[in-house]
């Protein structure tokens, strides 16, 4: 087993690392790249890999889930923010957290992946078990993805946050000027 991490390297809160590494006695197999590689490195890393494990704590958009199934990696993820959709409606193994917490400095809920269910997870990927299904099933999902949705969604927050304003707007008294919203600036 080979643990490939493109991760904040730097990162001041939580472990470091590379302690953890060398208290696993895992770093002859072990190497850690900076977040933000170039497209054709980063494709790379996908495409050298048997399964991808996302054991992300709080997920926003989940695009390295989308990433890994575009290039064809089986996927392993928490059930957590849009690996939860990713993983039901593309395919893969979706692994309940062994705990969650509301982090205060995130303002967001944060949740710790099962260990044992998710080296369950890989090793059921790693074995071949469903896999041909999954890598099928998620390049479907990801190519069916557009821009629509979240598009649209976009568009209905802009238009009820300016609807919401107008009604928020106060009625001008005689003698009283107010100042322009800031939508009609």
């Amino acid at each position: 087993v080979k643990h490939v991490l493109v991760t904040r390297v730097g990162n001041q809160i939580g472990w470091r690392l590379i302690d953890k590494v060398i208290e696993l006695d895992i770093l002859d197999n072990y190497v850690e790249f900076e977040r933000g590689l170039p497209f054709k490195e980063l494709w790379s890393l996908y495409a050298c890999a048997d399964v991808y494990l996302s054991c992300s704590k709080g997920e926003g958009a989940g695009l390295p889930i989308i990433e890994a199934m575009s290039v064809g990696v089986p996927v392993v993820g928490t059930r957590a923010g849009a690996i939860i959709e990713h993983i039901e409606r593309g395919g893969g193994w979706l692994i309940d957290p062994m705990f969650s917490f509301c982090d205060p400095y995130g303002n967001a809920d944060r949740h710790y992946i099962d260990t044992t269910k998710a080296t369950q997870a890989l090793l059921e990927a790693k074995s071949g078990l469903n896999v041909k299904a999954a890598v099928k099933k998620a390049r479907e999902y990801v190519e069916s993805r557009t821009w629509d949705i979240p598009v649209n969604q976009l568009d209905e927050a802009v238009r009820s946050f300016h609807v919401e304003e107008e009604q928020a707007q106060p009625t001008e008294a005689v003698g009283q000027t107010t100042l322009p919203s800031i939508a009609s600036l």
